[in-house]
């Protein structure tokens, strides 16, 4: 198993690896909620990353910066054949998340 990521700098080199790989994102916005879709990690910057979601009620792209990871309001994970989101955006109180997803990490490799 992969150790959570501990700091800024290993963070940016797992996101780097991800590039324009599919990749799945859970962030928190707020009052217990969830936001889970799936979409293709599109830019990487120096401050931030970019995701343009798969689902069509985003307008664009998504952005996140890699404090937000390493604080824990959005988790990554490199999408494969049993992980991936069908049904698009959906928000999902903290205790809906199944107990083998609870622990995401950036970019499993």
């Amino acid at each position: 198993m992969i150790k959570a990521v501990r700091n800024i700098s290993e963070i940016k080199q797992r996101i780097r690896s991800c590039r324009d790989k599919r990749v799945n994102v859970w962030f928190n916005p707020g009052r217990n909620k969830i936001v889970r879709y799936s979409g293709v990690l599109s830019g990487v910057y120096p401050e931030i990353f970019t995701v343009s979601p798969d689902d069509k009620t985003f307008l664009g792209k998504t952005t996140y910066s890699y404090s937000e990871i390493l604080c824990g309001e959005v988790k990554i994970s490199e999408e494969t054949e049993n992980s991936v989101i069908k049904e698009g955006r959906r928000a999902y109180n903290r205790s809906d998340i199944p107990k083998n997803q609870e622990k995401l990490y950036v970019c499993q490799t």
